[in-house]
C-alpha cells in the first residue's frame, strides 16, 4: 500500500511542483510581478504535507481495505502465447495517433478558445459548451480505446494494458503541439512569458494525458471482462 500511495502522491505532483519551481526562478530572476512570494509557496507546501498527505494516506487505506483480487475474465494459461508479426497499423505509435488525433480534432475549436481565454485578452464565456466538449472528449476516448483494442486483440496480440493508457492519453499530446502552434502564432516573447507557457502548458497536457489514459485503461478493461466472459478454456 505504501508504494502505491507514494506513487499516486507525485506521480503529478511531482513533476509540476519542479515546473513551478523552474518558473518561479526564472520569474524571481526577471524581477516580474509574476514570482510567488516565499510566504505563498511555504502555505501551500505546509498545506499538501498537512492535509493532501493525509487524506491521500486516508483513501489508500481505505482502498487496500476494501480491496479484491484481480480475477480473470476466463481461464488463463500459465505461459503467455506468442504475438505474431504485427502490421504497421497494428503496432503502438499508429494506433496512438489514431487514438489521439480524432478526439483532438473534436475539441480543437473550444482548445483555441480557451487558450486566447487564458494566454490573451479574450474572455471565455461559454462553460457549458465547454463542459460539452470535455464529455465529447471523454466518451470519444472510451470508444477509440475499445476499438483499438479489438483491432489489437484480433491479432493475437494480448498486450494492451500500457497500449491502451497510451493511445488514450495521446491526445494530450496533440494538445501540447496545438500549444507550441499558438505560441509561435501569438504575440508573446520573451524568456519570462515562454517558460510560463511551456511549463504550465506541459503540466495542462500531462493532467490530461494521466485522465483520458485512465479513461481509454477503464474502457479497454471492461471491454475485455465483457467479451471473455462466456470463453472457456481448458
Amino acid at each position: 500500500m505504501g508504494k502505491e500511495c507514494s506513487l499516486t502522491g507525485v506521480l503529478y505532483v511531482g513533476p509540476l511542483f519542479v515546473t513551478v519551481s523552474i518558473v518561479n526562478t526564472v520569474a524571481i530572476a526577471k524581477g516580474t510581478t509574476a514570482a510567488l512570494p516565499f510566504g505563498t509557496i511555504l502555505v501551500v507546501l505546509l498545506l499538501y504535507f498537512f492535509l493532501a498527505i493525509p487524506l491521500l494516506a486516508f483513501g489508500g487505506l481505505i482502498g487496500h481495505r476494501f480491496r479484491s483480487d484481480f480475477s480473470a475474465p476466463c481461464a488463463t494459461k500459465p505461459y503467455p502465447r506468442e504475438i505474431p508479426p504485427l502490421a504497421w497499423y497494428r503496432k503502438t505509435p499508429t494506433q496512438m495517433f489514431i487514438g489521439g488525433l480524432l478526439p483532438f480534432s473534436a475539441i480543437v475549436l473550444q482548445l483555441h478558445h480557451l487558450y486566447a481565454s487564458i494566454w490573451g485578452y479574450k474572455i471565455y464565456t461559454l462553460p457549458g459548451i465547454l463542459f460539452i466538449t470535455f464529455a465529447i472528449l471523454v466518451v470519444l476516448t472510451a470508444i477509440l480505446s475499445i476499438v483499438l483494442t479489438y483491432v489489437q486483440l484480433s491479432a493475437e496480440d494480448h498486450q494492451w494494458w500500457w497500449r491502451s493508457v497510451l493511445c488514450g492519453g495521446s491526445t494530450a499530446i496533440f494538445m501540447f503541439g496545438y500549444g507550441i502552434f499558438f505560441y509561435l502564432r501569438s504575440n508573446m516573447d520573451g524568456l519570462m512569458q515562454l517558460c510560463s507557457f511551456i511549463g504550465y502548458n506541459a503540466c495542462i497536457c500531462y493532467a490530461f494525458f494521466l485522465l483520458l489514459g485512465s479513461v481509454s485503461f477503464r474502457a479497454s478493461l471492461i471491454f475485455v471482462r465483457f467479451i471473455y466472459r462466456a470463453v472457456k478454456s481448458e
